[in-house]
């Protein structure tokens, strides 16, 4: 252990505040303008939500929609090279789940802009972002149709949407 370094103290090269790289990271969600639009929706309310969203009376970039119960999570971005789209994260080892994520989009005529095998933190994931309508009703349609029929859950799931002005740089 290097006598000289100061676990305890924060570096040179961190914000002010913080000790380590969780607090550099904490601070940049805390000041990044991320709202919570609801805590306890369900999926009758994603047309609702999606449309505020690209009114964009909140200057939004995307929005993050996922189950509070389980993993099921997507991430709507505004302004990507396709203007609309969803990143949606799957388990490589549930290839079903794989199958019906596809599949939804399929049916649709909608095709993977993306398709990228990458590590996560519970194992292999597959990154995979779909274009969207950028009519609200639309785009609503085919994303209740993932969180029901894709991820498997049922109308009552309650579902957190969380919008955000600054859109993560995952690809």
């Amino acid at each position: 252990m290097n006598p000289f370094v100061n676990f305890h103290q924060r570096g040179i090269e961190l914000p002010g505040g913080c000790i380590d790289l969780l607090d550099a990271l904490r601070l940049q969600h805390n000041t990044t303008a991320h709202k919570r639009r609801a805590n306890s929706r369900n999926l009758a309310d994603m047309e609702r939500e999606i449309s505020c969203f690209l009114q964009g009376q909140e200057q939004a970039r995307a929005l993050f929609v996922a189950d509070c119960d389980s993993e099921a999570a997507v991430l709507v971005e505004l302004g990507s090279p396709a203007g609309l789209s969803v990143l949606v994260m799957v388990d490589e080892t549930d290839p079903l789940l794989d199958q019906n994520v596809r599949g939804i989009f399929a049916e649709s005529g909608i095709y993977p802009l993306h398709d990228k095998g990458t590590a996560g933190a519970g194992g292999p994931m597959r990154q995979l972002r779909f274009p969207l309508p950028t009519a609200p009703r639309e785009a609503a349609v085919l994303l209740t149709n993932l969180f029901r029929n894709g991820f498997g859950l049922s109308n009552s799931a309650r579902l957190w949407f969380e919008t955000s002005n600054v859109s993560p740089n995952i690809s």
